[in-house]
């Protein structure tokens, strides 16, 4: 996401939840951008560019895919790492899992 596109997006806090301590924890922060309709994600963490993109909408439920971008060699590479999922047990939130990691990331 570039500079002038952060004036049209919503910032949206990013938590952990760990189902072993029970408890949330910072975790960075997302952009939501009108124009493509996705979320730019900035964990606390080193992981190259993530974005959370929808791929589906049915009975009350949106799903999306989490892709993570990075520069290698000059070229841009796209690989899937995870998903996330929206309805009404979600509360509005949308609720995430990346490979590698256990607990469950929510933005909102």
């Amino acid at each position: 996401m570039n500079k002038n596109n952060l004036e049209d997006s919503s910032r949206l806090r990013l938590q952990w939840y760990s189902y072993e301590d029970r408890m949330f924890f910072t975790a960075g922060i997302g952009f939501y951008n009108g124009s493509y309709g996705d979320y730019s994600l900035k964990l606390n963490m080193g992981r190259g560019k993530l974005y959370l993109r929808p791929v589906s909408f049915e009975d009350g439920q949106t799903r999306f895919r989490v892709e993570e971008v990075k520069q290698e060699n000059g070229r841009v590479t796209k690989e899937v790492v995870g998903f996330g999922l929206m309805d009404e047990t979600t509360k509005g939130k949308i609720h995430i899992k990346i490979g590698g990691y256990s607990d469950l990331l929510i933005l909102g």
